[in-house]
C-alpha cells in the first residue's frame, strides 16, 4: 500500500478562499507507511525537515497535564481542549494509549466527551503546515478540521486505525496557495486516542516549487524525480507551472540536499464535493467534507 495524496481545488471563493487554491494532505494508510508518507510531505513542499518537532520525549513526565498552557512549545502553539476536566494528559509506555503505544517514550492522549475537541492553536504564529501522528482512533464520525487565519474552515473525516500495538499513522496538512493554519481540530466522538510527533511550520521563501532534485532549476530532471519518487497530481502540476523557474543566487541551504524517494501514483480520479475537487491515489483515513 501506498501513502495517500489529496489534493483539494477550491472551486468559489465566496467564504474567503482564492479561487483555485490547493490544499495538500498526505496520509499514511498503515503505520509501516510512516516514513514514506512523511517523506513524501517534506518533498512536496521543498523541505529536507519539518522547521518545529515535538515528540514529548524530553521535558516530558508521565500523567502531565499540557493542556491550555501557553509558552509550553515553540512559535507559540498552544494545545488546547474544551473538556471541563484538562484532558490533554502526556502518557508513557507500551500500551498506555488504550492498548498502542506511543511512537517513542510518550505521547499526548485525550479522553473528553463525545462533544470535546482537542486544538492544536497556532494562531499566535499561524504556519503554513501542521503534521501529526496519530494513535489508536477507533471511533465513527470522527471530524478534523482546519481553520485557515482568514476564519474559514475545512473539515475531514478520520476513519480508525489499529488499536493495539504500535498504531500511529502519518497525517500532514500543507495550506500551499490557502490562508495559512490558525488551528488543527480534532473531535473524536470520546474515544481515547493519542497523537505524537507533531511537526509545524513555515516553508521558507528561497524554496523553489518543483525543483525536486534541489539544483535550483526546474527542469526535466524535476520531472523524472516526480515520476519516479515523489508522485501525486499536486506535485506534477507544481512541477509544471514552475518549468524554467531558477532559484535565487543567495538560496539558503533549506533548499539542498537528495531528493528523497515516496511512490509513484498508482492512479488519479477526479470526484465532485461541491466547492472543492479531490485528486487522490488511494481510499485514506483523511476524507474531505465541505468546507465550512
Amino acid at each position: 500500500m501506498r501513502p495517500y495524496v489529496i489534493m483539494l481545488v477550491v472551486l468559489a471563493s465566496g467564504l474567503g478562499l482564492p479561487t483555485f487554491a490547493e490544499l495538500i494532505t498526505y496520509n499514511s494508510p498503515l503505520p509501516e507507511q510512516n516514513a514514506m508518507a512523511r517523506a513524501g510531505f517534506l518533498a512536496e513542499m521543498g523541505i529536507q525537515l519539518s522547521q518545529f518537532r515535538v515528540d514529548f520525549e524530553t521535558g516530558f513526565v508521565d500523567a502531565q497535564d499540557i493542556s491550555n498552557q501557553p509558552g509550553l512549545f515553540p512559535a507559540g502553539l498552544v494545545i488546547r481542549d474544551t473538556s471541563p476536566d484538562d484532558a490533554a494528559i502526556i502518557k508513557s509506555g507500551p500500551g498506555s494509549i488504550s492498548l498502542s503505544n506511543p511512537v517513542g517514550q510518550f505521547a499526548v492522549t485525550f479522553d473528553g466527551g463525545p462533544s470535546d475537541v482537542l486544538e492544536l492553536d497556532f494562531s499566535a504564529s499561524p504556519v503554513d503546515y501542521v503534521a501529526y501522528q496519530d494513535i489508536d482512533t477507533t471511533s465513527n464520525n470522527s471530524i478534523i478540521t482546519l481553520v485557515f487565519s482568514n476564519g474559514s474552515t475545512m473539515n475531514f473525516f478520520s476513519d480508525d486505525t489499529l488499536t493495539f500495538g504500535d498504531s500511529a499513522e502519518f497525517l500532514g496538512f500543507f495550506r500551499n496557495d490557502l490562508p495559512q493554519i490558525s488551528k488543527l481540530r480534532l473531535r473524536l466522538s470520546g474515544d481515547l486516542y493519542g497523537i505524537d510527533n507533531i511537526e509545524y511550520g513555515i516553508v521558507p521563501e528561497d524554496v523553489l516549487p518543483g525543483d525536486y532534485n534541489f539544483n535550483g532549476v526546474v527542469d526535466a530532471a524535476d520531472y523524472v524525480v516526480w515520476r519516479d519518487q515523489i508522485g501525486g497530481q499536486a506535485g506534477y502540476n507544481r512541477w509544471q507551472r514552475q518549468f524554467g523557474e531558477t532559484a535565487n543566487a543567495d538560496a539558503s541551504p533549506s533548499a539542498v540536499g537528495l531528493a528523497i524517494a515516496v511512490p509513484e501514483p498508482a492512479c488519479i480520479a477526479l470526484v465532485s464535493l461541491g466547492i472543492a475537487t479531490v485528486y487522490c491515489r488511494r481510499t485514506s483515513r483523511a476524507k474531505s467534507l465541505a468546507s465550512c
